[in-house]
């Protein structure tokens, strides 16, 4: 899980409780690389060639993933934004991030809302992996546009908007305590 709550401090500079979404980029861009990958393989030029070299997302092109995944990262927790409370600099994108569970330092985007304690875990969770594949299909959509494959970015485009709904609808709960 790429979810976790940090409690409350209290005293001389408080800092209010907070739930924390993380996603590590080297996941991301592992998985976003073996689907393309993947795609590569079955398409085929004329003769019959798979198009590994074209379409495939390889380590040569990290720099222009890691400026999609930042483009796409703004986007969704723009959109998560319009629903819950934010915290003082909730983005974050390409800092090192120290979970609370296993202590280790790994590069990571995501961002920080305020914890109204008010949810089930199962929604945080649930919420934590649509988050997560808004990130991927929307970085998948931006490669796709790249390598001219129209199709796939439309694919990928309506997986995206698909989970963005999703982030949306589950991300209500969330804010329930502002309402009353």
């Amino acid at each position: 899980m790429s979810v976790e709550q940090i409690v409350a401090v209290e005293g001389g500079s408080p800092v209010p409780a907070t739930i924390n979404f993380y996603y590590e980029i080297e996941k991301l861009f592992n998985s976003v690389s073996i689907r393309t990958a993947y795609r590569a393989k079955m398409t085929k030029d004329q003769q019959g060639e798979s198009q590994l070299d074209d379409i495939q997302l390889t380590s040569q092109e990290r720099s222009i993933f890691l400026e999609f995944l930042e483009m796409v990262t703004f986007d969704v927790f723009g959109e998560l934004f319009k629903i819950t409370e934010s915290v003082k600099e909730p983005i974050f994108f390409n800092i090192n991030y120290t979970p609370l569970s296993p202590a280790v330092a790994v590069l990571c985007c995501g961002a920080k809302i305020l914890d109204n304690e008010n949810y089930s875990l199962n929604i945080l969770q649930n919420l934590d992996k649509k988050i997560e594949n808004c990130l991927r299909y929307g970085t998948l959509r931006e490669w796709a546009i790249s390598t001219s494959q129209l199709e796939d970015a439309k694919i990928n485009e309506a997986q995206y908007k698909e989970y963005i709904r999703k982030v949306k609808n589950l991300s209500f709960e969330l804010r329930k305590p502002l309402m009353t």
